[in-house]
């Protein structure tokens, strides 16, 4: 092994009083993933977590242990469209196996990834019936020290689990302190980062569901990517990259488990889940007001929506075509009026930027 390799020790679970524990590591730096629900240790879920920065940083990785074999073939697919997508070096030799793990047969149950978000619960609904568990991650939209927000993200997990009789997996990572992986974006990296915990639950599930996002390349989840992360046993799948933000919002407005339990807020201005006033909140009740359900919601605190929306100094770049096909969607005179402000007032901090970035100032 080279200095210019990243070796990835055989991982370990063990049991803690609690649940489960799987040690797994890479290039000496560590993390663990952790659940009450029984967990399997398997090489492919650190690989999943290093493979993007290894890229990235034209490092090889070397395992101890077998890995399956599909898997290995999918990581080199993985490797073409982050060159194509991120500009770094494709080496077909990046991941060097001890040993090839003979192909396993799936188990039949389903799961999916879910923060109550409105992909989140348009992906449950479109797959009601099959999913048999909501799995979701401490650690990564509400930081691990966070005790009392996960509290809280818990206690409406559990709510909407039991209505709809249904498991909910709870799982801890200190994944994103990791600081091998922390050598690229978030935004690249968190799918893998989710394909790393799927694998720790393969031994119950043979389909684990991550809701998409609308959001082009190069953001980290694209129905060509995603799947690649899976193995012979264990499939992972993109759902509703065909549906826009407001498609989904739309399929989603009229259900009580939405207007109860929906969270979408991740800057945690408030101690609420939901603080109403960031700019993904106030875009996520536009959203509902234009499909004609934001009278329904309870899970925002009550204020003015135009308000909000004056409120908003700006939209990045990305944000401005969602909120044009909210103002394009919107009945009230009042809020389409807010929104135009809202555009304005982007398009004029967007040319200052420009002008900055320009002439140095």
């Amino acid at each position: 092994m080279t200095s210019r390799s990243w070796k990835i020790p055989a991982p370990e679970v063990v049991s803690i009083p609690d649940g489960y524990r799987v040690a797994l590591e890479a290039h000496g730096s560590r993390f663990f993933i952790e659940s009450d629900h029984p967990l399997v240790a398997s090489a492919e879920s650190a690989i999943s977590a290093f493979f993007l920065p290894a890229i990235s940083a034209e490092r090889r990785i070397v395992t101890e242990g077998p890995v399956d074999e599909t898997f290995y073939t999918n990581m080199q697919k993985v490797e073409e469209i982050a060159s194509e997508w991120w500009g770094w070096t494709a080496d077909k030799g990046r991941l060097d196996i001890e040993e090839f793990e003979n192909e396993n047969p799936r188990k039949t149950d389903s799961a999916m990834f879910f923060t109550g978000g409105v992909d989140s619960f348009c992906t449950l609904r479109r797959n009601l019936g099959e999913v048999k568990a909501l799995v979701n991650v401490h650690g990564f939209d509400i930081k691990l020290a966070d005790k009392e927000r996960f509290e809280k993200a818990q206690s409406m997990l559990h709510k909407v689990a039991i209505d709809l009789g249904i498991e909910v997996i709870f799982v801890a990572t200190d994944l994103r302190s990791n600081r091998l992986f922390n050598r690229i974006s978030w935004e690249i990296t968190h799918v893998s980062a989710l394909a790393a915990i799927a694998h720790t639950l393969q031994e119950s599930f043979g389909r684990i569901l991550i809701a998409s996002t609308d959001v082009s390349p190069p953001w980290g989840s694209n129905p060509d990517l995603d799947p690649l992360f899976g193995s012979s046993s264990l499939e992972i799948v993109n759902d509703g990259s065909s549906l826009t933000r407001l498609d989904k919002v739309r399929l989603i407005a009229d259900w009580p488990l939405v207007h109860r339990h929906l969270k979408v807020c991740w800057e945690n201005r408030s101690s609420q889940l939901n603080c109403g006033i960031c700019e993904k909140c106030v875009r996520t009740q536009a959203q509902f007001a234009a499909a004609g359900s934001l009278h329904l919601l309870s899970c925002f605190p009550e204020g003015r929506l135009s308000d909000r929306i004056e409120g908003l100094r700006g939209l990045s770049t990305h944000h401005t075509n969602w909120w044009r096909e909210i103002r394009d969607a919107v009945d009230q005179i009042e809020l389409r009026q807010a929104i135009d402000r809202l555009l304005n007032r982007s398009a004029t901090v967007e040319k200052k930027s420009l002008v900055r970035r320009l002439f140095r100032f």
